[in-house]
């Protein structure tokens, strides 16, 4: 039996898609334009609807638009594109976003996981003329808005923008009390929100991976709130893609390759979580996670770190962990020796290494460590870091070569050794001053690996990088 529709995929040359040719009884077309990248800059559904992404300075996602071409063909000739923009969403960082209207939510997080959005709304507009700096980068971005649209058709036709978004300050008026709550399943994904009287005003069930087969209320939000639905990532809509920040996720494949695809030849660089995405969660592909057991130490926390190891096929991870305790230096690790390098890192009883990060987090038996003859705590928290497999090695010869150093709390403990391997590895520990760039010019770039505090150095490293491949145990 013939499939019910052929799609034939065309991409550029640093892997992204290019085309989707969907052959079907109604056919469409879908383009798009990836940067250096991968991140989306363009998009067109059979040249009729048209979406456009911007990113800051971190390749994080600061603007989406979503427009309508007003004109087709005349006469088998293309008319220039009248796009007129139909919504607009920013957003300024990762606790705030506004649409056109000046129509806000704000977000509310337990440690990096989105628990709470609120609405709100402002009237009082900013004028950026007054701006020369502001005014000649709106002029810019607009120019290159024209470029990229023209680039992502590939016809060359002139193109009219209709759409001008008035600038807003965000202020603290008009705040609603509407406030809601993501409930979410084991893997992060939202099953359903919940408003101030616990009444279910959203909800989503999903194929296996991550298509939403039913809704609850699919008109929630009205371009107000992002559809934060599978893994608690923001759908978007208008091209049925997940933003994952470093890959867009188009289930049940992602449309970009996996930038460490030469560290995976047995798998695709496309595919999602090795093909199991009932268990797994994957959020960017990447092979080491920083832990963290926050409630260590009477609060000053603990940090270990897992790294990705080839066992015979598979890949598997391994727990690297400095802890001090009556003997001054207690080494989790396969045997009563030192060991080699191989060795060092605990795989479970076995030391077979656990199946993913999120394996880990979840065994009740080995997410636990003595420390400071405490016992019984637990890693809260693990945030993935994208890394090579050179890059690998080098952070395991730096943690190695720190276990094998006499613990000191002030000087040579747990969140230092984990910072002393990420720099082994090359690894970003340097923050801006104040977080503005700006303070470059009066302040040196801060390094947070000198810190001796194992909560605050995780959450500066976890900021640095973006923190929303953050995983908990569930």
């Amino acid at each position: 039996m013939k499939p019910s529709r052929d799609i034939l995929a065309f991409f550029g040359i640093n892997g992204s898609l290019r085309r989707r040719d969907v052959q079907a009884q109604n056919s469409f077309t879908e383009y798009y334009l990836f940067n250096s990248a991968a991140n989306l800059k363009a998009y067109s559904n059979n040249g009729l609807d048209f979406a456009y992404y911007g990113y800051n300075a971190s390749n994080t996602r600061a603007y989406k638009l979503s427009m309508l071409n007003m004109n087709l063909w005349v006469n088998g000739q293309p008319e220039p594109l009248d796009l007129q923009l139909q919504s607009a969403m920013f957003y300024p960082n990762a606790y705030i976003n506004f649409n056109q209207n000046g129509e806000y939510t704000k977000h509310y997080y337990n440690g990096a996981e989105r628990i709470a959005s609120r609405l709100g709304s402002s009237t009082q507009p900013t004028d950026a003329t007054s701006n020369d700096r502001l005014e000649y980068r709106m002029m810019r971005e607009e120019e290159k808005f024209r470029e990229n649209i023209q680039e992502l058709v590939s016809e060359g036709q002139p193109v009219d923008f209709q759409g001008t978004v008035e600038l807003n300050s965000l202020q603290p008026v008009n705040v609603t009390s509407d406030i809601f709550y993501y409930n979410t399943n084991h893997l992060g994904s939202t099953a359903f929100v919940t408003d101030n009287n616990a009444t279910i005003t959203q909800g989503f069930l999903y194929a296996p991976f991550g298509e939403i087969t039913t809704e609850f209320n699919a008109t929630f939000g009205n371009d107000i709130i992002p559809k934060y639905s599978f893994n608690a990532k923001e759908l978007d809509e208008e091209t049925g893609m997940y933003y994952y920040e470093a890959r867009y996720y188009k289930p049940p494949v992602f449309t970009s390759r996996d930038r460490l695809f030469e560290k995976y030849p047995w798998t695709s660089p496309y595919g999602y979580c090795m093909n199991n995405p009932i268990k797994f969660v994957d959020p960017s592909g990447d092979s080491v996670a920083i832990l963290l057991a926050g409630n260590a130490v009477g609060g000053l926390g603990h940090m270990a770190i897992l790294i990705q190891k080839k066992v015979g096929d598979d890949t598997k991870w391994f727990l690297y962990s400095k802890n001090g305790d009556d003997d001054g230096n207690y080494k989790r690790v396969s045997g009563e020796e030192r060991g080699t390098k191989d060795d060092m890192g605990y795989g479970g009883p076995d030391n077979v290494g656990f199946e993913s990060v999120q394996d880990f987090l979840n065994n009740t038996t080995e997410n636990t460590e003595k420390h400071d003859g405490e016992g019984g705590i637990y890693y809260t928290q693990a945030y993935v870091l994208p890394t090579t497999s050179e890059q690998d090695n080098k952070i395991r010869d730096g943690m190695v070569t720190k276990l094998n150093e006499d613990y000191n709390f002030f000087f040579n403990n747990c969140s230092q050794a984990v910072t002393y391997a990420l720099r082994n590895a090359d690894v970003n520990l340097f923050s801006l001053p104040f977080g503005n760039p700006m303070s470059l010019l009066f302040l040196p770039p801060i390094d947070v690996g000198k810190g001796t505090v194992p909560v605050t150095t995780f959450e500066k490293i976890r900021m640095i990088h973006h923190g929303e491949q953050t995983l908990y145990p569930r």
